[in-house]
Protein backbone atom coordinates (compact mmCIF):
# COMPACT_ATOMS: atom_id res chain seq x y z
CA UNK A 1 0.00 0.00 0.00
CA UNK A 2 2.84 2.43 1.26
CA UNK A 3 4.60 1.52 -2.11
CA UNK A 4 1.55 2.62 -4.43
CA UNK A 5 1.18 5.74 -2.74
CA UNK A 6 4.75 6.31 -3.05
CA UNK A 7 4.82 5.75 -6.60
CA UNK A 8 1.35 7.67 -7.60
CA UNK A 9 3.75 10.55 -5.51
CA UNK A 10 6.50 9.96 -7.87
CA UNK A 11 4.34 10.23 -10.90
CA UNK A 12 2.81 13.59 -9.50
CA UNK A 13 5.84 15.19 -8.97
CA UNK A 14 7.13 14.07 -12.40
CA UNK A 15 4.15 15.50 -14.35
CA UNK A 16 4.29 19.03 -12.01
CA UNK A 17 7.92 19.61 -12.96
CA UNK A 18 7.53 18.86 -16.93
CA UNK A 19 4.53 21.06 -17.05
CA UNK A 20 4.82 23.99 -14.83
CA UNK A 21 8.10 25.32 -16.47
CA UNK A 22 6.57 24.62 -20.16
CA UNK A 23 3.74 26.71 -18.61
CA UNK A 24 5.45 29.51 -17.29
CA UNK A 25 7.64 29.78 -20.49
CA UNK A 26 4.72 29.71 -22.37
CA UNK A 27 3.37 33.05 -20.13
CA UNK A 28 6.82 34.37 -20.68
CA UNK A 29 7.00 34.35 -24.13
CA UNK A 30 2.96 35.60 -24.55
CA UNK A 31 3.95 38.56 -22.04
CA UNK A 32 6.68 39.45 -24.36
CA UNK A 33 5.17 39.38 -27.98
CA UNK A 34 2.54 41.37 -25.96
CA UNK A 35 4.98 43.72 -25.29
CA UNK A 36 6.59 43.45 -29.06
CA UNK A 37 2.92 44.03 -30.52
CA UNK A 38 2.42 47.23 -28.18
CA UNK A 39 5.81 49.01 -28.72
CA UNK A 40 6.08 48.15 -32.72
CA UNK A 41 3.19 50.32 -33.79
CA UNK A 42 5.47 52.24 -36.51
CA UNK A 43 4.16 55.69 -37.49
CA UNK A 44 2.49 55.60 -41.17
CA UNK A 45 4.29 58.11 -43.71
CA UNK A 46 2.73 61.56 -43.48
CA UNK A 47 0.39 61.71 -45.96
CA UNK A 48 1.07 66.20 -47.19
CA UNK A 49 -1.08 68.73 -48.45
CA UNK A 50 -0.28 72.45 -48.78
CA UNK A 51 -1.01 75.56 -50.45
CA UNK A 52 1.55 78.13 -51.51
CA UNK A 53 1.83 82.28 -52.08
CA UNK A 54 4.60 83.87 -53.41
CA UNK A 55 5.79 84.23 -49.85
CA UNK A 56 4.89 80.95 -47.44
CA UNK A 57 4.11 77.54 -48.19
CA UNK A 58 1.12 76.63 -45.85
CA UNK A 59 1.66 72.35 -44.56
CA UNK A 60 -1.08 69.85 -43.64
CA UNK A 61 -0.81 66.21 -43.05
CA UNK A 62 -1.54 63.24 -41.09
CA UNK A 63 -0.20 60.44 -39.89
CA UNK A 64 -0.83 57.31 -37.73
CA UNK A 65 0.77 55.94 -34.63
CA UNK A 66 2.82 58.99 -34.46
CA UNK A 67 3.38 61.86 -31.53
CA UNK A 68 5.64 64.72 -32.92
CA UNK A 69 7.10 65.51 -36.78
CA UNK A 70 10.04 67.12 -37.77
CA UNK A 71 10.11 69.32 -40.54
CA UNK A 72 12.97 69.75 -42.68
CA UNK A 73 12.73 72.58 -45.35
CA UNK A 74 15.48 71.88 -48.47
CA UNK A 75 17.26 69.45 -46.66
CA UNK A 76 17.88 72.03 -43.65
CA UNK A 77 15.86 71.44 -40.05
CA UNK A 78 13.36 73.73 -39.50
CA UNK A 79 11.45 72.48 -36.71
CA UNK A 80 9.58 69.82 -34.70
CA UNK A 81 6.13 70.31 -34.02
CA UNK A 82 3.34 67.92 -32.06
CA UNK A 83 0.41 69.62 -34.93
CA UNK A 84 -0.45 68.23 -38.18
CA UNK A 85 0.07 71.74 -39.44
CA UNK A 86 3.07 74.67 -40.24
CA UNK A 87 3.81 77.64 -42.16
CA UNK A 88 6.79 77.95 -43.59
CA UNK A 89 8.01 81.35 -45.34
CA UNK A 90 9.01 80.92 -49.02
CA UNK A 91 10.24 83.49 -52.11
CA UNK A 92 8.47 84.23 -55.21
CA UNK A 93 8.66 81.41 -58.26
CA UNK A 94 10.62 78.98 -55.91
CA UNK A 95 10.43 75.36 -55.65
CA UNK A 96 10.91 73.68 -52.79
CA UNK A 97 11.35 70.17 -50.89
CA UNK A 98 9.69 69.36 -47.83
CA UNK A 99 10.15 66.77 -45.63
CA UNK A 100 7.86 65.60 -42.94
CA UNK A 101 9.27 63.13 -40.61
CA UNK A 102 6.92 61.00 -38.66
CA UNK A 103 7.77 59.97 -34.88
CA UNK A 104 6.27 57.80 -32.46
CA UNK A 105 6.77 57.41 -28.53
CA UNK A 106 9.49 54.72 -29.17
CA UNK A 107 11.28 56.68 -31.54
CA UNK A 108 10.59 54.91 -35.10
CA UNK A 109 10.17 57.28 -37.54
CA UNK A 110 8.76 57.15 -41.27
CA UNK A 111 8.43 60.21 -43.49
CA UNK A 112 7.52 61.88 -46.48
CA UNK A 113 8.69 64.72 -48.84
CA UNK A 114 7.09 66.80 -51.13
CA UNK A 115 8.29 69.77 -53.75
CA UNK A 116 5.93 72.83 -53.52
CA UNK A 117 6.10 75.55 -55.99
CA UNK A 118 5.39 79.24 -55.12
CA UNK A 119 3.80 81.84 -57.55
CA UNK A 120 5.61 84.57 -58.82
CA UNK A 121 5.02 87.91 -56.76
CA UNK A 122 1.63 89.85 -57.02
CA UNK A 123 0.33 92.34 -55.46
CA UNK A 124 -1.31 95.63 -55.13
CA UNK A 125 -1.77 99.19 -52.92
CA UNK A 126 -4.79 101.56 -53.16
CA UNK A 127 -4.31 105.01 -52.69
CA UNK A 128 -5.34 108.91 -53.11
CA UNK A 129 -3.48 111.03 -55.45
CA UNK A 130 -3.36 113.35 -58.24
CA UNK A 131 -1.72 115.65 -60.80
CA UNK A 132 1.57 113.71 -62.01
CA UNK A 133 1.77 110.64 -60.14
CA UNK A 134 4.73 108.01 -59.44
CA UNK A 135 4.93 105.18 -57.49
CA UNK A 136 7.39 104.29 -54.36
CA UNK A 137 8.97 101.69 -52.67
CA UNK A 138 11.18 99.52 -51.70
CA UNK A 139 11.78 96.58 -54.34
CA UNK A 140 14.30 93.46 -53.42
CA UNK A 141 15.16 90.80 -56.15
CA UNK A 142 14.63 87.54 -54.14
CA UNK A 143 16.55 85.65 -57.07
CA UNK A 144 20.71 85.77 -56.12
CA UNK A 145 21.52 84.72 -59.82
CA UNK A 146 19.15 86.87 -62.32
CA UNK A 147 18.36 90.26 -62.74
CA UNK A 148 14.72 90.64 -63.24
CA UNK A 149 11.85 92.79 -63.83
CA UNK A 150 9.26 94.14 -62.17
CA UNK A 151 6.02 95.20 -63.96
CA UNK A 152 3.48 98.50 -62.42
CA UNK A 153 0.01 99.29 -63.38
CA UNK A 154 -1.67 101.88 -62.40
CA UNK A 155 -6.12 101.98 -62.66
CA UNK A 156 -8.33 104.99 -61.05
CA UNK A 157 -10.78 103.45 -58.92
CA UNK A 158 -14.38 104.69 -59.88
CA UNK A 159 -18.28 103.09 -58.98
CA UNK A 160 -18.47 101.71 -62.37
CA UNK A 161 -15.09 99.52 -62.01
CA UNK A 162 -11.16 100.05 -62.51
CA UNK A 163 -9.65 102.25 -65.45
CA UNK A 164 -6.88 101.61 -67.16
CA UNK A 165 -4.22 104.84 -66.41
CA UNK A 166 -0.97 103.64 -67.62
CA UNK A 167 1.96 101.06 -66.42
CA UNK A 168 5.75 101.12 -66.37
CA UNK A 169 8.31 98.63 -65.26
CA UNK A 170 12.06 98.99 -64.08
CA UNK A 171 14.88 96.30 -63.81
CA UNK A 172 16.48 94.93 -60.30
CA UNK A 173 20.00 93.57 -60.37
CA UNK A 174 20.36 89.99 -58.89
CA UNK A 175 19.68 90.02 -55.34
CA UNK A 176 19.45 93.65 -54.67
CA UNK A 177 16.93 95.67 -52.95
CA UNK A 178 16.56 99.46 -54.39
CA UNK A 179 14.13 102.22 -53.17
CA UNK A 180 12.82 104.68 -55.08
CA UNK A 181 10.25 106.28 -56.87
CA UNK A 182 9.45 105.79 -61.01
CA UNK A 183 6.79 107.83 -62.86
CA UNK A 184 3.54 106.32 -64.17
CA UNK A 185 0.75 109.08 -64.99
CA UNK A 186 0.64 112.32 -65.90
CA UNK A 187 -2.56 115.04 -65.20
CA UNK A 188 -4.62 112.95 -63.46
CA UNK A 189 -7.46 113.87 -61.71
CA UNK A 190 -7.80 113.89 -57.66
CA UNK A 191 -9.83 110.49 -56.41
CA UNK A 192 -8.18 106.94 -55.77
CA UNK A 193 -5.88 105.14 -57.15
CA UNK A 194 -5.00 101.52 -57.71
CA UNK A 195 -1.36 100.14 -58.65
CA UNK A 196 -0.75 96.39 -59.26
CA UNK A 197 2.68 94.65 -58.95
CA UNK A 198 3.80 91.76 -60.69
CA UNK A 199 7.25 89.93 -60.90
CA UNK A 200 8.77 86.52 -61.19
CA UNK A 201 10.94 87.03 -58.12
CA UNK A 202 10.68 91.17 -57.29
CA UNK A 203 8.69 91.57 -54.14
CA UNK A 204 7.64 95.33 -52.97
CA UNK A 205 7.14 96.80 -49.95
CA UNK A 206 6.61 100.72 -48.85
CA UNK A 207 4.43 101.26 -51.30
CA UNK A 208 3.40 105.16 -51.79
CA UNK A 209 2.26 107.41 -54.16
CA UNK A 210 3.77 111.00 -55.27
CA UNK A 211 3.59 113.26 -57.47
CA UNK A 212 6.48 114.85 -59.21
Amino acid sequence: MQARFIKKMSVFVLVFLLVIPAFAAHAATSAQATAISLNSLDPTAPVISYTTTHSSISLSWSAANAVNYDIYKSNTYVTTTSGTSYTLSATPSTSIEVKIVARNSTGQTASSTVWASTPGYSDSYTGTAYGNIQVGGTFKNTHATYSTTMYLTLYRVTSSGDQYVGSTSFSVGAGQTITGYYPIATSQPYGTYKVTFSSPFITASGVSFSTF
